[in-house]
């Protein structure tokens, strides 16, 4: 392998890490509410800024990340939508790659009647067997936050990400304070609990007070470390703020705001 090569390995592992668990924190009421939230992250070192936004689609709803860095850069979407019943329906998932003039292309189709999710890079594709239950990274940390909210648990969740099922779950850590660029904000402390011989670790902090908006994200893998830390947001057109600001919670009537589909998928 060529040391370009490797470069390039190593700096996609880095993207894709970040990427793979920024992807799908968000605020959360009785339905998705739109956001955008800026970000500022280090990997090992290397600055890369970030921007997560959540915005109504014909097919319900779109989850868009964009990653930035001096390297390159990586873009995702996520397409979902609510059945009337409250169970989340990812519908698709893409992923984009520019790192050092190399590119690279992820698309993940849910395909509910058969159960079935067909995943595709370049010109290898592969089917993949899920549950009626099974969601993407965008939809799995929605009904994380969700079933923080109403103090549900277990928190484990099936999550198929790039063409691959895995099974996540988290556990509670417990509420801190953080103080922010945004000002003071309370948080809800979560990690990723793994086997106990794993190294890894993954731990959020969620905002109590705005709707569970991801505000800091620390990874270790190895030895190499993740840092992520909110710069600036708004949620349903409310800036964030520090304390004693809280958001006000639109109308749970506004439908524009609020597309949901029937059972079989229609909004």
């Amino acid at each position: 392998m060529s040391p370009r090569t490797a470069t390039v390995r190593r700096h996609h592992s880095a993207f894709a890490a970040v990427a793979l668990l920024l992807a799908g924190a968000m605020p959360v009421s009785a339905a998705p509410l739109p956001y955008q939230a800026d970000y500022d992250a280090t990997y090992n070192g290397m600055a890369v800024t970030a921007r997560r936004q959540l915005e109504p689609h014909p097919q319900g709803y779109r989850e868009s990340l964009t990653l930035n860095s001096l390297l390159g850069s990586v873009s995702e979407q996520s397409l979902f939508s609510i059945d009337s019943d409250g169970a989340l329906r990812p519908h698709n998932s893409s992923y984009q790659l520019s790192l050092f003039g190399v590119k690279r292309s992820e698309q993940q189709q849910f395909n509910w009647p058969q159960l079935t999710v067909d995943y595709r890079r370049g010109d290898k594709q592969r089917s993949v067997a899920i549950d009626s239950g099974c969601l993407d990274i965008a939809t799995h940390r929605w009904a994380l936050v969700a079933d923080l909210r109403a103090g549900r648990a277990p928190l484990s969740y099936c999550v198929i990400n790039r063409g691959k099922r895995k099974q996540y779950l988290y556990e509670v850590v417990g509420e801190e304070q953080l103080e922010t660029p945004v000002g003071s904000l309370r948080t809800l402390h979560v990690a990723r609990s793994r086997e106990s011989n794993d190294s890894r670790g993954t731990e959020l902090w969620l905002a109590l007070d705005w709707q569970l908006l991801l505000v800091r994200l620390r990874q270790q893998e190895d030895n190499e470390e993740y840092l992520l830390d909110l710069a600036a947001a708004t949620v349903a057109n409310q800036t964030v703020a520090g304390l004693p600001a809280q958001l006000a919670i639109p109308a749970s009537g506004d439908s524009a705001a609020h597309p949901q589909r029937d059972s079989t998928g229609n909004l």
